[in-house]
């Protein structure tokens, strides 16, 4: 028969399940089967009646200690709207894990995922599954996932993440399907480029770019805009935007109001140091280049500039490294000459 987890593992668990019930309190927004409400009843009396442990083979030999054995884990389903809409639903699926033999190297720490939602293609789909990995990543990395104490923390973050990221995923979807719909009907883009000499190349630098939330929204909020051109984090940190003025104020007006809402507007710290009248854009899409660059410095956060300049060459955009990276000053606020 296999072990239980730690009596201070399974109350952790219990005590995680009641704060969840106590967040997640609105109709439909957290679902449990049958055998975990029965087993979550079962503790709150154990726990009642046994404030401190005598025997942890007690717990392990008992009734209640078989179902847990059975039962393996605490299942929940926690509901997010995005956007406060019905139909756009996402379920995030929680495990507190119960047995040592499957949790014995992570402390009884939560197991997430996500139930493919019907509105979001498969890539998307995949994307929000990976999302929850990177929140696990992050936070072991940051010291915030190291035992079962953690799981609230976890869950809670793990929600607004893909929450989040669903928000911008079901946006560039819709987008793309408004274009395809325009494509057929043989009409231009609302609110792309009418003619070419209306296109700029508009240069940002940030004394620091590190957070990796704050680097993908740099990235997913190009497409709301048909803005196309590359991110560099680190020390500096560097943003080429291709598209209209207009475009481009629009989007740094959303990364400040919407990404950076939770910044000091004292370090919202970007300066735009190079704008450019171009007659063909450079790029195909936003992506973003550091794991391209070699990084250096104590924390490795010190992109190598020589590399950063080769690759702008190669792209046909090293007039502008000068002015970007070397001159602070110039071309600064919105001057510059064309390509």
């Amino acid at each position: 028969m296999p072990d239980l987890v730690e009596r201070s593992i399974i109350q952790s668990h219990y005590e995680t399940f009641t704060v969840c019930e106590s967040i997640y309190a609105n109709p439909n927004e957290l679902t449990v089967d049958t055998d975990t409400r029965q087993i979550i009843n079962a503790l709150q009396e154990y726990f009642e009646s046994t404030p401190t442990p005598d025997h942890e083979e007690c717990l392990q030999n008992s009734t209640l200690g078989k179902s847990l054995i059975r039962s393996r884990a605490l299942r929940l389903v926690i509901q997010q709207l995005i956007d406060d809409q019905p139909d756009l639903a996402l379920r995030i699926a929680v495990e507190l894990p119960l047995l040592q033999s499957e949790e014995e190297h992570q402390g009884g720490l939560v197991k997430l995922g996500i139930q493919s939602p019907d509105f979001l293609s498969r890539a998307s789909s995949d994307r929000l599954v990976k999302e929850l990995v990177l929140a696990m990543d992050d936070a072991r990395a940051n010291g915030l996932a190291t035992a079962a104490e953690d799981n609230v923390g976890l869950i809670m973050d793990a929600c607004q993440r893909v929450v989040t990221l669903g928000s911008e995923l079901v946006q560039q979807e819709k987008h793309h399907q408004q274009q395809q719909a325009r494509t057929l009907r043989g009409e231009k883009e609302v609110g792309t480029d009418n003619e070419e000499e209306e296109l700029q190349r508009v240069w940002f630098w940030f004394p620091s770019l590190s957070t990796r939330e704050k680097r993908r929204d740099l990235v997913t909020y190009a497409s709301r805009w048909g803005l196309t051109g590359f991110v560099l984090a680190g020390k500096p940190g560097l943003l080429c935007l291709e598209g209209t003025a207009k475009h481009a104020e629009s989007y740094m007006s959303a990364i400040k109001s919407e990404s950076w809402s939770d910044i000091p507007s004292y370090q919202k710290k970007v300066t735009e140091r190079y704008r450019q009248h171009i007659h063909a854009r450079a790029f195909d899409g936003m992506s973003e280049i550091t794991e391209m660059i070699t990084q250096h410095g104590q924390r490795g956060n010190r992109g190598d500039m020589g590399e950063v300049k080769a690759f702008m060459e190669e792209r046909g955009v090293g007039d502008a490294f000068g002015f970007v990276v070397v001159n602070g000053g110039v071309g600064g606020g919105g001057g510059g000459g064309g390509s």
